[in-house]
């Protein structure tokens, strides 16, 4: 294996990686403000004076000196070298470091690639400069040159093959042109022509200010009405904000404010608002989360206010929750988006409604009010037990209190009616395991399972095919099953798809995690058809155990003649049994 790391794996390790809940394995760390303090873990000292920053990445002791990033702790408290601790940072966030390590030809591609961009994107600023139509389009939405100039915009024209032919005319062929995506191709025609035409232009660039994609717009009714880079070997939308280049460089990163479009964000960023973002044709990630989490101490949504942006608001609420960030919610009146309510209302307008942005708890009740009929006593009533389920996903007790009064004041019901309701719905909650039962005799065997479906597709192949352990999956298992058919349906990489998976169940990270040094991928296949053979037949047996104990518990307590679930539970029973007949025969029942 080489002995360097590709820069961006290096970075994105870094981003990636909690410093603070690694630190902490080491000294106790108590939150001051933004940042930590604890005992410092490379001298004695009795008074804390080690400092960590999770929005730098950074930790600092002011006794000894002592200080780096999340690599250099590990290597000056582990004895690590450079390379060991990165991979000890990437072992944990499941990042395969194999296709990472650099390759020479992967870097001279991806340095091709970077000076393709700019050629692209210098030629395309040339062809707006001397399209009028183009710069009239801007100048009526209220973007001036310096914004123009600013964020690169661009003009690709209506011809099919003129970036080709510019291009060209660089020294550059037609292949790398394609796998830049700055080209398409016609497999019929055998044919190769500009991917973008007859739309403005959007440079990509990301936090090394190098342009790394484009977005793309018609001006017209055309569709689709935008155009993306898909990923290629230097451009991963889902790790990229629109805008943060700019905010890197002219904000002072109290705030980061989230948009959903490239117009949201430039429109905003000539009007002062200097630290508008968007995520990039897609919804936000939880890499996206990650970055945002670094340059910015205040998060604020403020998507467009359609059907479509409230559901994009509510996910990324979730999103940025799993990252522990508590963004304010920013709604706009009227339907309008950020670009609109700029133009229409000003700079100060505007920051007032960020001033009084709500938080995600009272942006869902406000929304859910809009269903109901509050003045009928019915609705009213199930109104408020909806905000109950919202208050009762607030994890900590004084600010679900602090909330209870609030909506109890706004809506003229007591605060105890909140409180007293969510303990009911704890009691009389079925206990349904979301996540992996605790308690399952079978656990291991359903987490090997697991873990060789998502590992490659060929296992998860016998896995749809020899499909008798559906039979005995419970819901948690099942659904965990459908989640991985359906990743495997968007055909993505298994880094990715790993990723998608552990976003959805977190929880799993560390039980797979125990498990990867036993796995035999050698042996795969043999040991899945092993696996789903032991998981039907144990599953066999332990229901019939379950139902043998049911029935004569009836039987005992007379319930046999009334319960009408008893012929149903018998019918199981005769089953099951039959089935554990035909496994011990050796017959593979499906």
């Amino acid at each position: 294996m080489a002995s360097i790391i590709d820069d961006e794996i290096i970075q994105r390790v870094k981003e990636e990686s909690d410093i603070v809940e690694w630190i902490g394995r080491y000294t106790k760390l108590e939150k001051k403000g933004r940042n930590y303090m604890g005992l410092c873990p490379f001298h004695t000292e009795k008074t804390p004076s080690f400092s960590v920053q999770p929005d730098k990445g950074y930790y600092h002791c002011f006794g000894c000196g002592a200080g780096g990033d999340i690599i250099k702790f590990l290597m000056e408290k582990e004895g690590l070298g450079f390379i060991e601790a990165v991979e000890k940072l990437a072992e944990d966030l499941h990042i395969d470091l194999k296709p990472s390590f650099r390759d020479t030809e992967a870097e001279k591609k991806r340095a091709r690639m970077v000076a393709m961009n700019r050629e692209a994107a210098l030629y395309y600023m040339e062809i707006l400069s001397r399209n009028p139509h183009s710069l009239n389009y801007l100048k009526n939405r209220g973007i001036a040159r310096d914004m123009i100039m600013a964020f690169g915009l661009g003009f690709a024209p209506a011809g099919g093959d003129q970036l080709l032919g510019h291009m060209k005319e660089k020294g550059y062929e037609e292949k790398e042109l394609f796998d830049a995506n700055l080209l398409s191709y016609n497999e019929e025609k055998n044919h190769y022509y500009d991917r973008f035409r007859n739309r403005l232009i959007f440079p990509i660039i990301d936090r090394k200010s190098r342009v790394v994609g484009f977005g793309g717009r018609v001006l017209d009714d055309s569709l689709p009405k935008y155009l993306n880079s898909s990923d290629t070997l230097l451009y991963k939308k889902s790790r990229e904000l629109y805008g943060l280049n700019r905010v890197m460089k002219v904000s002072d990163r109290s705030r980061i404010l989230l948009v959903e479009g490239y117009m949201d964000v430039i429109s905003l960023h000539a009007a002062g608002i200097g630290y508008a973002v968007a995520s990039l044709g897609t919804s936000l990630t939880r890499e996206q989360a990650r970055v945002i989490k670094r340059y910015g101490k205040q998060v604020f949504i403020c998507y467009d206010g359609d059907n479509a942006g409230l559901q994009a608001t509510n996910r990324a609420i979730d999103i940025l929750a799993a990252e522990d960030i508590r963004p304010r919610i920013v709604v706009l009146e009227g339907g309008k988006d950020p670009d609109e309510y700029i133009r229409d209302y000003g700079k100060i307008a505007f920051e007032g409604k960020l001033n009084r942005g709500l938080s995600s708890i009272e942006f869902q009740v406000q929304n859910l009010e809009k269903n109901f009929q509050l003045e009928d006593a019915a609705s009213l009533s199930e109104f408020l037990k909806g905000v109950t389920a919202i208050l009762s996903k607030v994890k900590s007790p004084v600010e679900r209190d602090v909330f209870a009064k609030k909506f109890a004041e706004t809506y003229g019901v007591r605060p105890e009616s909140f409180e007293g309701e969510i303990r009911r719905g704890n009691l009389n909650r079925p206990k349904k395991a979301a996540t992996t039962p605790q308690s399952d005799p079978m656990e291991s065997l359903w987490l090997s399972l697991l873990q060789y479906g998502l590992e490659d597709k060929d296992f998860f192949a016998i896995i749809e095919a020899k499909d008798q352990w559906k039979f005995v999956a419970g819901e948690s298992w099942g659904l965990m099953f459908t989640t991985m058919a359906d990743l495997y349906k968007e055909d993505l990489p298994q880094k990715e798809r790993k990723g998608q998976f552990f976003d959805a169940y977190p929880e799993m990270k560390d039980r797979f995690y125990r498990l990867t040094k036993g796995m035999d991928l050698i042996q795969g296949e043999a040991i899945v058809g092993e696996l789903i053979d032991r998981i039907y037949a144990e599953g066999l047996r332990l229901r019939s155990q379950k139902l043998l104990h049911d029935i004569e518990h009836m039987e005992q307590a007379h319930e046999a003649d009334e319960n009408q679930s008893m012929p149903e539970k018998l019918y199981e029973l005769n089953e099951i049994n039959r089935r554990l007949q035909e496994v011990e025969k050796g017959t593979n029942h499906r």
